[in-house]
């Protein structure tokens, strides 16, 4: 019976450290505004079928006044994250991690302007830039 008891003690003491972490991240901001600029950093370990795992790093930035607002900017950035790693990678396992270790394996840069969105790709030493239009996605 002691056993039981705590082994239900422990198991609400593992709930509780994860509220607790999971609460103190609730409370980030996850969009910052530095110079007159939404940005967002975000880092994942990525993870395949065959047990490999690559690091992300993901970065996104729009001007905080005329082009969009930061809610939408958030919402556009989470979708992108997911399409743009899906679309290198294939279906792969997502874990968002605090930092990079070393140097990331792919670079994802998101701008965005008036007239669009450029994604830039940077992985092995080459980069490649592509423009989305607003007129385009919408």
């Amino acid at each position: 019976m002691k056993r039981f008891y705590f082994g239900i003690f422990l198991i609400l003491m593992a709930l509780n450290s994860i509220a607790q972490s999971s609460k103190e991240d609730l409370l980030k901001d996850v969009v910052k505004i530095v110079n007159g600029k939404f940005t967002l950093s975000d880092f994942a370990l990525v993870s395949s079928e065959d047990g490999s795992n690559l690091q992300i790093k993901f970065y996104c930035e729009s001007p905080s006044q005329g082009v969009i607002s930061r809610d939408y900017f958030n919402q556009i950035v989470a979708t992108l994250q997911i399409q743009l790693i899906q679309e290198v990678l294939g279906q792969v396992e997502i874990k968002n991690i605090p930092e990079i270790t070393g140097n990331p394996d792919i670079e994802f840069n998101v701008y965005m302007s008036k007239t669009g969105i450029q994604v830039e790709v940077k992985s092995d030493g080459e980069t490649n830039r592509n423009i989305l239009m607003w007129e385009d996605i919408f």
